[in-house]
Formats: structure tokens, C-alpha cells, sequence
């Protein structure tokens, strides 16, 4: 059973592999490249209970000193107050962090910090907390001026670490910049929450920077290079620069103007064919889903020159990948495509919106849709092994495992074998059962029905019980059967 599209590339079936040993060998690699890179959760929240404080609007500037690790920041954020309010307003800052100045609605204001408990996710941050008087809780909107700076904790990237250790991409050093939530490094609220942005990034003239949202306007003074970005909808605050960086932009037409990559050492040839296949991988998203959440004109994709790292990471119109990770694996196949990554990443354009819980169906459907590119693109085999591949993982889990409707969101222990492997199994079952056309429209009517509200766990059961070849008991047995007790059907792994 394939993924048909009239739109397949000549080149993409001569790269098709034509031994099965190969293919095999290919699909571990991507499976240990996809796992090495813990596509750190784009969400930390683990209940559905209801969001009462929630930012609207972010406008920072930001100045950096690569040489000295440092940043200083202002930021100003607009809240959003659901009533009842609570009596405290807490959000989280990179622990080594000091406050300069804290302006609540015009008027400086007294705040505690504490510091929070590390994860995996957030390593290093602390608490800030605001009492707020009955006033302050009444009113629906509230505006909070900080100014901040300090130098980021020095952590061990991801991959480079012992295990169990903590450790932490984000960083500010004369080589590159790279700042996102998992640092926080801007005033970050509990919860996922979509928001407007502007942002203003200070770094030396000879640096290039990426940041979210688009960029709309630069200058140079005091040499030192401004740029100014803005979005009206995003929900993290990334930033990515080097003094190495290269541009090569190749159109992707009406939808997305250009796709722009970004990298210090890549092979041209190398740059030239992920451009195409994210741009042909674009146009099957767009027709088997629709429009996709973002709203911006452009596509970038930037190669952040670390030496390990996560794999990659996906925010609004941006991906995020290891140079160092890639270039390690070009070394061994010079000609080795990462499309089945990159798809997994763009799909996060449309599959990212889930609330309470239920990220696993962000990555569940982000996963299988990178194997449907895959088949539209010619490449039946790998999607097929790499199915396989996961389907023994999964068999293999460890006694006790949470079952999928219960699974945290997070890839620590085998989380990620059971929000991505059984996830995109499940789902490739469904699509036994449906057959291809049934499948992607209902895959499309689950994606517009809710890509404004989100979906929980409990939507995902309504919905698919009711979709054609399916029903509630199959569903049900997907989703609260731990994965190595799932009798595994063999129209489930073998088409």
C-alpha cells in the first residue's frame, strides 16, 4: 500500500535502494539519528486543566556578547488574565539570571525567585513569583516590564553527556549562539501557549542571526548588527547566530516564497538537495493536510554548528538542525539524504497543537507523515523497513511501560518509543484498515478541526472511533495497551 502523488521526482526513485541489506542499514541510521536527537518535547504540560495566565505578546530586545557568554534583555509582555485569577503570577528565568528591574502595569513591583527543580527539559531555571493585590487579579489584561541579563550556565550539550547527566544546547560562546526555551532565557509561563512577537537581536557586525517570526528590519551601529523580527503566532522565542554562517536561498514557490538554509560547512551539493526535498515535501503537507498553521512567507532551515546536540527541532517556519550530527554522517555516505528527518520536522508545521498531555499526537503524526513523504517520494522500502524496525522496538519494551494515552511529554526511557514508533504504527494501522484515500481525509478533517483549540486525548478517541473501518474497542486497545502487549496485526507492518 502506497502514498500515491502525481507530483514524484525523477530523481527521488533513482535514489531509491536497491538492496534490501541497505535499506535495512539506512533505516537504523535514520532511527538512531532520530533518537540521538531527543526532539525535546515542544510542550512540558501533564494535565488539561484549564490555563488562567497566559502571555498575548512579547517585545524584547536583546544584547548579546558572544566573546563574554553574556546577554541583557528587556522584555515586555502582555498577559492575558482568565478569572478567577490566581493570587500569584510565577514564571521561570534561566537560573543564573539577575532581575535589574521588574515594572508590573507602571509600577516597580516586589517579586521572590526560587530556585526550580531541574529537568531534563529545563535544566537550569528558576521561579519568579508576583503577589498580586484583588485589583490586579480583577482586570483581564495586565503588562509586565523586566530587565534582566547574566551569563548562561555551562552545560554539556546533548549526546556528549554521561548518562542520567544533565545537559543543555543552548549557549552563548564566540562560536555560536543558540537560545531557545529550553534555557529559558526569556520570561517563560507554565503551560503551551501561542503568541504574538517582536524581537530585537544585538550581536557584533560580523555575526548573521536567525531568530522566530520574520525578519523586517536590520541596521548596523556601534559595530554591532540589529535585526528585528516579528510573528503573529509563534510560541518560543529562538535565536541562532554565528560569525560563520552561509546563505543559500532556493525558491519554494507561492506558499512559502523562499527556503533559506543556513550553515558554516556543508557541501553545496548537500545544501542544494535538502532545499529540494523540503520544498517537494511542503507540497505533499499542503495537499494531504491543507493550510498549515504558520503564517509566515518564508521557510529556514539552519544548520546550528554544534558538535553534537539533539538531532532537530521545529518551531514556526524554522528548523533547527545539528551540523555537527550531520556532517559526522556524511562522512560515512557522502550522497545520504535526511529527508524522512526533515519531513518529520516540517509536519510539525501542521501537527502542533495538542494541549494537556496529548503531545504524543504531535509526534505520533509528525512521524508517520515522514514515512508518507517518503513513499510519495519513491521510497516505499525505507518507510517499510523502517516501520519494521519500529515495530520490534516496540515489541521489545520493558515490563511496566505507560501506555500511549498516559505517556509524559518527554523522550526520556522509552517515552519516545511510544509517542513516536507505536504512535506512527498505530496510525499506519488505521490506514490498513480505512484505505489510503479514507485515511488522509480523515487525517485532514482531525488536523482543521483542531489546529485552533488543540486536542486532547479524549478528542482523539472521539474522533477516530467514529472514522470508517474503525470503532472505540480498536481504538481503546491502541491507546491504553502498553505497546509490548499489542498483538500486532500483519497488515499493520507489512504493507
Amino acid at each position: 500500500m502506497a502514498v500515491k502523488n502525481q507530483s514524484k521526482s525523477r530523481n527521488d526513485s533513482k535514489r531509491m535502494p536497491g538492496k534490501t541489506r541497505a535499506c535495512r542499514w539506512l533505516a537504523l541510521f535514520l532511527l538512531m539519528f532520530s533518537m540521538g536527537g531527543l526532539c525535546l518535547g515542544r510542550r512540558t504540560q501533564n494535565s488539561e486543566m484549564p490555563v488562567r495566565i497566559r502571555p498575548e505578546h512579547y517585545r524584547i530586545a536583546v544584547e548579546i556578547v558572544p566573546g563574554q557568554g553574556f546577554l541583557e534583555a528587556s522584555a515586555t509582555i502582555h498577559l492575558m488574565l482568565d478569572q478567577p485569577a490566581p493570587p500569584t503570577l510565577s514564571f521561570f528565568l534561566h537560573e543564573t539570571f539577575r532581575i535589574e528591574e521588574l515594572v508590573l502595569n507602571g509600577n516597580k513591583t516586589p517579586f521572590s525567585m526560587t530556585p526550580a527543580p531541574p529537568q531534563k527539559l529545563h535544566p537550569a531555571r528558576q521561579r519568579v513569583d508576583i503577589q498580586l493585590d484583588g485589583k490586579t487579579r480583577a482586570l483581564p489584561q495586565i503588562d509586565i516590564f523586566i530587565r534582566y541579563g547574566g551569563v548562561l550556565k555551562k552545560l554539556p550539550q546533548w549526546g556528549l553527556q554521561k548518562p542520567h547527566k544533565l545537559s543543555m544546547d543552548d549557549t552563548i560562546g564566540p562560536e555560536r549562539v543558540e537560545l531557545a526555551a529550553y534555557s529559558a532565557w526569556y520570561p517563560q509561563f507554565p503551560e503551551k501557549h501561542w503568541f504574538s512577537l517582536e524581537v530585537e537581536v544585538s550581536v557584533p557586525a560580523n555575526w548573521k542571526t536567525v531568530a522566530s517570526g520574520e525578519c523586517i528590519a536590520t541596521r548596523v551601529e556601534k559595530n554591532r548588527i540589529h535585526t528585528n523580527w516579528a510573528s503573529p503566532r509563534n510560541q518560543d522565542l529562538v535565536i541562532v547566530a554565528s560569525p560563520d554562517f552561509k546563505e543559500i536561498q532556493v525558491p519554494a514557490g507561492s506558499e512559502f516564497g523562499t527556503i533559506s538554509v543556513f550553515h558554516t560547512r556543508l557541501p553545496a551539493d548537500f545544501i542544494q538537495r535538502e532545499a529540494r526535498e523540503m520544498f517537494q515535501t511542503l507540497k505533499y503537507f499542503l495537499e494531504w493536510l491543507g493550510p498549515l498553521l504558520h503564517t509566515g512567507s518564508s521557510l529556514r532551515h539552519v544548520y546550528s554548528p554544534r558538535e553534537m546536540g539533539q538531532g532537530g527541532y521545529s518551531r514556526p517556519g524554522l528548523v533547527i538542525t545539528s551540523e555537527g550530527r550531520v556532517l559526522a554522517a556524511l562522512e560515512s555516505i557522502p550522497t545520504l539524504s535526511f529527508r524522512r528527518g526533515n519531513a518529520h520536522e516540517l509536519a510539525h508545521f501542521w501537527w502542533n497543537f495538542g494541549r494537556g498531555q496529548a503531545d504524543w499526537i504531535n509526534e505520533a503524526f509528525a512521524e508517520y507523515f515522514s514515512l508518507l513523504v517518503l513513499e510519495a517520494a519513491g521510497n516505499a522500502v525505507d518507510s517499510a523497513v523502517y516501520l519494521k524496525e519500529c515495530a520490534g522496538r516496540v515489541r521489545t519494551l520493558p515490563n511496566g511501560i505507560t501506555a500511549m494515552s498516559k505517556v509524559p511529554a518527554e523522550n526520556s526511557a522509552s517515552n519516545h518509543v511510544v509517542r513516536y514508533c507505536q504512535g506512527a504504527l498505530m496510525l499506519h494501522y488505521f490506514r490498513s484498515r480505512m484505505g489510503d484515500k479514507t485515511f488522509l481525509a480523515a487525517c485532514r478533517g482531525f488536523y482543521l478541526a483542531f489546529r485552533e483549540a488543540g486536542a486532547s486525548t479524549q478528542d482523539f478517541r472521539d474522533y477516530w472511533s467514529r472514522q470508517k473501518g474503525l470503532d472505540t474497542a480498536i481504538v481503546n486497545r491502541w491507546l491504553d495497551t502498553p505497546g509490548n502487549q499489542i498483538v500486532f496485526f500483519p497488515e499493520a507492518v507489512n504493507k
